[in-house]
């Protein structure tokens, strides 16, 4: 690389001493060599500007390597410590299903009657183990979408049972906080798309709508609007105000509001649920305001997957 500068110095100063002493140089040439010795000239420059532009190019080629080669580098170790995260997650399953079962079982009576004390502290215990669960559900989901591990396993399926069963997962923390839970759903309707993938983006828009909403009601409704199918689920939470809402889809972002201070969570629900709709169900994810008070997220879907 040195050297390469060295021959571009060297052709550079002679060539500016051309220039300059090429026009005295012809004034004293004999009148047959000057039209030769203006070709010349010509030539000479037009070699110096392609050597220069040659050289301009090849520094910025440089600088383009170095900096692909520095991205690489981060994304490689990036790869790394998320397959290192996803595996620890992995390990971190089988206790975490031991604990919520067996903390389901003692919160049961099953083994015998619990006192209000004992009742509370296994709810607490129940709990931050299906918050460590979703924390651990998160980011192996999170590493599978960027390594590229995931693809749509796409089959036939009633939406009303889907639906149905994703009420059923939040029915009981609804329950709990006073709220109403419903649910509305186009009867017959059998769709073809990835069930599982589906019923993972409706359990994260559930979970956060019960999570954010103190009183009121989280309702969960379809209908389809020619081939597509369209799910919303609303709430009657505090509402998302505008200029946060360019945050909601990022990965780790959470607003900074009383009830999401409240709330644990990673932030990566929301960016996880728009990573599977928009990359395995062929849809995308949204949200509008409430008539009257509360959020409206939705999805839209194709109600038969293209690539199935």
């Amino acid at each position: 690389m040195r050297s390469y500068h060295r021959i571009s110095l060297t052709y550079l100063a002679a060539g500016v001493l051309w220039i300059l002493l090429s026009d005295r140089f012809l004034d004293l040439a004999a009148p047959e060599a000057v039209s030769r010795l203006q070709t010349y000239k010509g030539w000479f420059f037009v070699s110096l500007t392609t050597l220069l532009l040659y050289g301009a190019l090849r520094r910025r080629e440089l600088h383009l390597q170095r900096t692909l080669d520095e991205l690489a580098a981060a994304q490689a170790r990036s790869r790394e410590t998320v397959q290192f995260v996803a595996s620890t997650s992995h390990e971190l399953r089988t206790p975490l299903g031991a604990i919520l079962g067996f903390s389901g079982f003692l919160l049961q009576e099953k083994p015998g009657p619990l006192n209000r004390d004992q009742r509370e502290q296994l709810g607490h215990v129940r709990d931050a183990a299906r918050h460590l669960q979703a924390l651990t559900n998160d980011i192996t989901d999170l590493a599978r979408l960027d390594a590229g591990r995931v693809a749509p396993a796409i089959d036939d399926f009633p939406l009303d049972a889907l639906l149905e069963e994703a009420a059923a997962n939040v029915r009981e923390q609804a329950a709990a906080k006073g709220l109403a839970l419903s649910v509305a759903g186009v009867p017959g309707l059998v769709v073809r798309q990835d069930r599982r993938r589906l019923l993972q983006c409706l359990l994260n828009l559930l979970s956060n709508a019960v999570k954010f909403t103190d009183t009121g009601e989280v309702a969960l409704r379809a209908a389809v609007e020619g081939a597509t199918l369209r799910l919303e689920v609303s709430d009657t939470g505090p509402g998302i105000r505008p200029e946060a809402r360019e945050l909601l889809f990022r990965p780790y972002s959470r607003l900074d509001t009383p009830e999401t201070q409240r709330a644990h969570g990673t932030g990566l629900g929301l960016f996880i649920t728009c990573r599977l709709v928009e990359g395995l169900l062929a849809g995308r994810v949204g949200l509008h305001d409430a008539p009257v008070r509360g959020s409206v997220f939705f999805l839209e879907i194709p109600v038969r997957h293209p690539a199935g």
